[in-house]
């Protein structure tokens, strides 16, 4: 790992995928095991980490064969313009062009890249094994984690990047084909949603926390009944006559959603820029959500639930079985694969002299403190 400091938490016995975390703070490494126990190694949950932090800009990404960031240049862009919004005391418009210029996407990608390159190599020395050159396995995923903030001392500006690594759960096969439940409980949408606020993480704690268990997400809507996003997620119907329909002003662009809108101009399916509302859901034929993690996840019930915009609540169900939201599923991996993913390193070589001493079959043992 060169001069870079590497700390394994916690480790008495052989990793395995399932239960490792990586933390990549100011240049230094730590590997940690989550465990069901809590204790003082046991690694934190991104939303515990996300907290425990200084408020700034982030965006949550996920590899694609092991060493390719999916969208990355996109995730790059949307920190550098999330930052601007969230400091613009010190970076916006008005301030300084040299304290701007140190958070143009072109300045912060290389210090993103070194801290993803970081912590892919503590990743992956940590199971023992080199990085798959191909995998279209989704288990094998990588979610990570970029915080950004400011550090101003003494007049100076520096961008300062957090980075958080877990395995990317798949979705279970029930909800990928039957569908998932949403519930809508008059939560108006949020201030600046287009720029992704890890202030966002704590103010949406209480909308979480009140979901029913079986919820997978919760929409946020306006006076009017529009339904604009998901708490982490983007929101689709397909209404009757075939046209895609989704909020475009007042959410978070995620990047599978930009996915999902290229796969729609490829297949010519039209797309109405309006956000669906809850007074004309009779002409809704089909639902889902899009996220990092979910790529596109069906819904097969909204709940909309009692609140002081609605007396009573009522319920939305959709078929397991249209034909439009199987198929974009299905582009959309196909896409992602194909034709979205940026390579962690550019240089072949410079990639395989990092992970020389792993194979496949290696396996490392790591101690405690």
């Amino acid at each position: 790992f060169g001069c870079h400091s590497v700390f394994f938490a916690g480790m008495a016995s052989k990793l395995s995928c399932s239960e490792l975390v990586v933390i990549v703070e100011n240049g230094g490494v730590q590997v940690k095991r989550r465990s069901p126990v809590l204790g003082a190694d046991s690694a934190p949950t991104a939303k515990q980490y996300l907290l425990a932090h200084e408020r700034g800009a982030y965006t949550t990404c996920r590899t694609i064969a092991h060493t390719n960031i999916l969208l990355l240049s996109t995730h790059i862009t949307r920190l550098s313009q999330s930052i601007c919004v969230i400091r613009s005391d010190l970076i916006g418009p008005e301030s300084p062009p040299e304290n701007r210029a140190l958070f143009t996407p072109e300045a912060l990608r290389a210090p993103v890249l070194h801290t993803i390159q970081l912590g892919l190599r503590a990743w992956f020395h940590a199971l023992g094994k080199a990085p798959a050159s191909t995998s279209t396995k989704t288990e094998d995923d990588i979610r990570i984690y970029i915080l950004l903030s400011v550090e101003e001392q003494a007049g100076t500006l520096r961008p300062v990047i957090f980075t958080f690594m877990e395995p990317l759960t798949p979705l279970g096969p029930s909800l990928a084909t039957t569908g998932c439940i949403v519930e809508v409980p008059g939560a108006p949408p949020r201030h600046h949603a287009s720029a992704k606020d890890s202030g966002w993480v704590r103010d949406r704690l209480p909308l979480e926390q009140n979901k029913t268990p079986d919820a997978e997400e919760v929409l946020l809507q306006t006076e009017e009944g529009a339904i604009t996003e998901g708490l982490s997620s983007n929101f689709f119907v397909v209404m009757r006559n075939g046209h895609l329909r989704t909020a475009n002003e007042g959410v978070l662009s995620g990047t599978v959603r930009q996915i999902v809108l290229h796969a729609c101009e490829h297949k010519k399916i039209p797309v109405d820029f309006r956000p669906p509302v809850l007074s004309e859901r009779a002409d809704w034929a089909e639902a889902f959500i899009t996220s990092t993690s979910r790529l596109v996840m069906p819904v097969r019930l909204i709940r909309v639930l009692a609140s002081s915009q609605l007396a009573e609540p009522y319920e939305i169900v959709f078929p397991s079985n249209g034909p439009v939201v199987p198929q974009l599923s299905e582009l959309v991996r196909q896409r992602m694969i194909s034709g979205h993913a940026e390579a962690v390193w550019k240089d072949p070589q410079e990639k395989a002299a990092v992970f020389a001493d792993l194979t496949d079959s290696a396996c490392l043992e790591f101690g405690g403190k």
